[in-house]
């Protein structure tokens, strides 16, 4: 590859630990984006082929592929964390180890790209130790993994729409259903056996076990032809010589989404707020949802909430988009609450009805427990947005909107619920669009705490991250504009989130 494919970086690009198969320390390329190394296998015992690729992908995954606007503009500097043999195998242990061992030398390192796992799916009711331990060194260290969903090699290739049934074995593999990870699927950037935008015939599907929704959000990993091949449908990047190489998996869809968190957390950092992993997770998936189209449930298994172009931008600096983020504290037995929450007049027509569209994504970290099995999640925060007026006897009463309140809603069973209303899950994301309008003067957002039964109250408040993003039906509003005037309006505390834009509540 030519070098001015890649010039060195300026040296307040953020970092992402590559944690693969290792870097060659004289790779012409990459040797000046290394902010660091750390090695766990020995020289005769890696070629360098995979780390070299996925690293080439967190430093310039645009420019190695053309000036492609599939792939991020986002860059980031790399901390080469060699730690997977390419021959025999390593094992789980030997990857936390080695995982461990680097978070304590460099805990300034918040975005730990996991381009691996197991080539078998996980088990559908339990989570498995290795993504048990990377929550248990999520929490500690207070870093985002950001994990490959997995690759299936199929026979026939899976189509799309109307993939085949293979019975679960295309789930998602170990650690991928981790309940504190980022897990990233592939989508194809240009056609072939699928066509451009379509799932991946390789990239495993969730859900996760309990039916947690995973993968969280997708990104380009490349296409292959009826035959199987990727010639002129894979993902270019660096091979350890230097040269350009192509290759399919959602190993290189995975360093795309690290290097835009990355560059999200350092964003929402700059700006002086307590970053934490949760938040920047919450970030990703809201702006995925943004950039896609809804999904249907088993869609959803396939795309999670789409792919994410950029982060900040999509969320915070679009005159159609009105976005504001909560980071709430919630206590046992207490409704978290904001009302009258702030609607743009432009989508608030006569001040009667919201006309438009209203995305919500919910993250939290609960409390987890591995000897709990498919219980391992031991509390549930729910959402709810909705009006808030006085009905017919006078009683001010919520009706929701996202979700939306169904008549039966009281009578569902315990797993209709875990199926549709995301139960139990960390990460909860809500749309809905309403052309003709749906009544509302006052409008509220409310949360709420649910622990396991014989799960003791914590002293310590569950925080959660709540995003709220509001559109017009037509893209031509000025729905930014009269989000802040009905903002300060309202009076509340806020705080800005990136340079270009401004809201925190």
């Amino acid at each position: 590859a030519p070098a001015g494919m890649l010039p060195a970086p300026p040296a307040d690009l953020p970092v992402v630990a590559v944690v693969d198969t290792g870097i060659d320390p004289k790779h012409k390329l990459l040797k000046p984006w290394l902010a660091g190394r750390e090695t766990y296998v020995l020289p005769g015992d890696t070629d360098y082929l995979h780390g070299s690729f996925v690293a080439g992908l967190v430093a310039g995954s645009r420019a190695i592929n053309g000036g492609d606007t599939h792939f991020p503009a986002a860059q980031s500097r790399i901390l080469d964390i060699a730690a997977l043999a390419t021959t025999g195998n390593t094992t789980a242990d030997e990857m936390i180890n080695a995982i461990t061992e680097s978070l304590k030398k460099h805990p300034e390192v918040k975005i730990w790209n996991c381009s691996f796992g197991s080539p078998y799916p996980g088990d559908p009711d339990e989570f498995g130790q290795l993504a048990r331990e990377l929550d248990a060194l999520s929490d500690k260290y207070g870093v985002l993994f950001v994990i490959a969903a997995g690759n299936f090699d199929s026979a026939p290739l899976r189509t799309w729409p109307n993939p085949p049934d293979f019975g679960g074995k295309d789930r998602i593999s170990l650690p991928a259903e981790s309940a504190r990870g980022l897990t990233v699927g592939s989508v194809a950037h240009v056609d072939a056996h699928v066509t451009a935008g379509s799932p991946s015939p390789f990239s495993r599907r969730g859900p996760g076990p309990a039916k947690t929704p995973k993968p969280d959000i997708t990104h380009r990993g490349g296409n292959q032809d009826t035959a199987g091949n990727f010639g002129g449908v894979g993902v270019r990047s660096l091979l350890p010589d230097g040269r350009i190489g192509e290759s399919i998996g959602t190993s290189f869809a995975t360093p795309l989404a690290a290097t835009l968190a990355a560059n999200a957390w350092q964003v929402m950092e700059q700006q002086g707020h307590a970053v934490r992993p949760d938040m920047v997770k919450a970030l990703m998936i809201h702006a995925a949802a943004l950039s896609s189209p809804g999904f249907t449930p088993d869609e959803r298994n396939y795309h999670g909430t789409g792919v994410p172009d950029s982060v900040m931008e999509t969320l915070f600096c679009r005159s159609d988009t009105f976005t504001l983020l909560f980071d709430a504290e919630m206590y046992d037995g207490v409704f978290w609450e904001k009302t009258p929450f702030p609607i743009p007049a432009c989508l608030h027509p006569n001040g009667t009805h919201f006309k438009g569209e209203i995305i919500l994504t919910l993250a939290y970290a609960p409390p987890v427990d591995g000897r709990h099995g498919a219980e391992y999640i031991r509390a549930n925060v729910n959402a709810h947005f909705g009006s808030y007026d006085p009905n017919a006897d006078g009683v001010i009463k919520h009706v929701g909107i996202v979700p939306l309140d169904t008549p039966d809603k009281q009578d569902l069973y315990e797993a209709a619920m875990i199926d549709h209303g995301f139960k139990w899950s960390p990460v909860k994301v809500y749309r809905a669009r309403f052309r003709q309008g749906k009544a509302g003067c006052n409008f509220r957002l409310y949360l709420e705490l649910l622990r396991r039964a014989g799960e003791a109250r914590q002293p310590e408040p569950q925080r959660a991250i709540v995003l709220v993003s509001m559109r017009g039906i037509s893209d031509d509003l000025p729905v930014y504009n009269d989000g802040i005037r009905a903002l300060r309006a309202v009076n509340w505390t806020t705080s800005r989130i990136a340079t270009a834009t401004h809201i925190r509540v």
